[in-house]
């Protein structure tokens, strides 16, 4: 579980919540510097001031030609200001003069060539199909580049449809381009007038961030480079990609668009602190962070990069936190699609399954085909259907049993009225209606859930809103009745997993354990039998949000403030987020 905490909610700043300033990242119109050539003994290439990268450690030495002023600065620390700086070079102000006008014919130099400047050629990440990035130099590349690792060996991937050179990278035996891809639909357009794909600011923020899509686009709707099963997938229109896809979409030939649960296995293979790993050393700025004690502390949001992923932010920002960036996944439903979002920080997380209505734009990141297992879960025939009754009110529940756990078929509706510090009642009926909680169970704060007053057991006394709770801990192996019957519990993280990996993974979980009912705006098959109903969630303000959702309570926290839940909408994926333990949501109980 300590890898999955470092994927779920970031494992560069621990015990953080929300981000409430943030250094915003901006990429300027390096057009002026179009025809320039830059001399072959220079690391970098700099149009605009905004194209300045930051000067630190692992670039100490490294000698940028800025062109406004013709000046050459090198990154050294400064001792007395106890600082890294770009200081002018004195030694070759003069050659850089001269090259600005023309003097140099020497060919553009890519800092990011497959050795650093200190000769190492050392990599996390090599590629086996590496090879000279040099044979199509341009400035776009140049621009894009600089923000990559300058000690990874990278490979190599041109377009053919437009002639675009791409960086690669080879993690853990997968191959992924190591740039946002920037093919260009050009006026094409949908039926309701929007553009397949757009640059977020100018044709020079495309350069750098590559271009954002129109989920439709991203699966190539049109099918104007594949007539596979998605075409004719997009707004409102339902489509089923099978069991084991690979949906190349708008990617080169021979190059897909990842699944979530690819994203989620790269993560897994760089290992802890993950998008920490794969995060550019610049562009991300510096937030803040309020801690449980309501002190704020400054983080910086960049990242190490040691793998050559080189992710940088998009140039507008998703949330009004901070700084982050969506990909589209596959995962879809007739309104909504799932996209894998990286960010600063947002509630302490780094990585989250982010819901997008289908009208937005998001970058892409291709990845290489290669040969995959089918796997289609445990067979819907072998599960056990089965009933039990409470004996604290006699209420009486159906139950399913998966790959040999035993689950609850229908939300928890037992009565918990223990008042919180602001709350009469810490368990609700949706919208206030007694008769909602025949259908939906009752919503639990996650104080209650756990049972932070002890009424049912010990094991989850004092777990709530304000106070961190070493049995909700990821490395916890406790099992915590909660609000549960007895010989029943709140189920953790890991057990969540295993349902969605018996149910056919966590891409199709979704569509496998929805209820079969048309307050689901989507085709539901619950071949299991789990019955999930969209009962929403209350609020922090007490406000409800009907028919959209199914959460469900974790046993698992992040924080002091923040709790883990499972969540199902109108998608095929489940999603697995933290948030706020003052939100009342459903609970499904797992027998011991």
């Amino acid at each position: 579980m300590k890898i999955f905490k470092s994927l779920l909610n970031g494992a560069v700043v621990c015990g953080s919540l929300l981000a409430v300033s943030v250094g915003f990242f901006g990429c300027g119109d390096s057009s002026s510097g179009a025809n320039s050539e830059v001399p072959s003994d220079y690391d970098y290439y700099w149009a605009l001031k905004e194209d300045i990268l930051e000067c630190m450690e692992s670039r100490e030495n490294l000698v940028a030609f800025y062109e406004p002023d013709s000046s050459a600065l090198v990154c050294q620390y400064d001792k007395k200001a106890d600082k890294w700086e770009w200081k002018e070079d004195e030694d070759k102000k003069s050659k850089a003069s001269s090259s600005s006008k023309g003097g140099s014919s020497s060919s553009g130099k890519s800092k990011n060539s497959s050795s650093s400047k200190d000769g190492s050629s050392s990599s996390s990440a090599k590629s086996s199909s590496s090879s000279s990035l040099n044979v199509k130099a341009c400035d776009t590349c140049k621009t894009v580049w600089d923000y990559m690792n300058p000690n990874i060996e990278y490979g190599e991937l041109i377009d053919e449809r437009d002639g675009q050179v791409y960086r690669t990278v080879e993690i853990a035996g997968h191959t992924w381009m190591a740039q946002n891809l920037n093919y260009d639909y050009g006026d094409l357009k949908t039926a309701r007038g929007e553009l397949f794909s757009e640059c977020e600011k100018n044709s020079s923020s495309c350069d750098v961030h590559g271009r954002t899509y129109l989920w439709s686009a991203a699966m190539d709707s049109a099918a104007i480079f594949e007539n596979g099963p998605a075409a004719g997938c997009g707004y409102r229109s339902a489509c089923d990609f099978g069991k084991a896809p690979v949906i190349r979409g708008v990617c080169p030939e021979g190059w897909h668009i990842p699944t979530l649960t690819e994203w989620k296995n790269l993560l897994l293979n760089v290992g802890d602190s993950a998008l920490y790993k794969l995060k550019s050393t610049a562009g991300w700025g510096v937030y803040s962070e309020k801690d449980k004690n309501g002190e704020y502390h400054t983080f910086d949001g960049n990242g190490l990069d040691e793998f050559g992923f080189c992710i940088i932010p998009a140039v507008k920002p998703i949330f009004m936190s901070g700084n982050g960036i969506a990909y589209w996944t596959q995962e879809h439903g007739t309104e909504m699609a799932s996209c894998a979002y990286i960010s600063a920080s947002v509630f302490g997380s780094d990585f989250s399954e982010m819901s997008s209505g289908l009208g937005g734009y998001h970058h892409i990141r291709c990845m290489k085909d290669y040969e995959r297992d089918v796997f289609t879960g445990v067979d819907p025939s072998t599960v056990k259907k089965g009933s039990f009754k409470d004996v604290r009110d006699g209420k009486s529940y159906k139950t399913v049993t998966i790959d040999g756990q035993t689950w609850m078929a229908e939300n928890l509706d037992y009565v918990y009225l223990e008042p919180t510090a602001k709350e009469d009642s810490s368990s609700f009926c949706l919208n206030d209606d007694a008769a909602s909680c025949e259908k939906y169970g009752r919503l639990y704060l996650w104080s209650a859930a756990m049972d932070s007053a002890a009424v049912e057991s010990d094991g989850g006394k004092n777990c709530g809103f304000g106070k961190e709770c070493d049995a909700a801990s990821d490395e916890s192996e406790d099992l915590v009745q909660g609000v549960c019957p007895e010989g029943w519990h709140l189920p953790r993280i890991e057990e969540w997993e295993r349902l969605f990996k018996a149910v056919g993974g966590q891409g199709v979980a979704g569509k496998n354990l929805r209820a079969s009912d048309s307050l689901w705006k989507v085709v539901s098959d619950d071949a299991y039998g789990f019955g999930a109903l969209p009962a929403g969630y209350r609020d922090a303000n007490g406000s409800y949000s009907l028919n959209s959702v199914a959460d469900f309570w974790t046993a698992n926290e992040f924080n002091h403030l923040i709790a883990t839940r499972l969540e199902l909408q109108n998608v095929n994926v489940a999603n697995v987020q933290s948030r706020e333990k003052r939100l009342a949501m459903s609970v499904r109980c797992v027998k011991d």
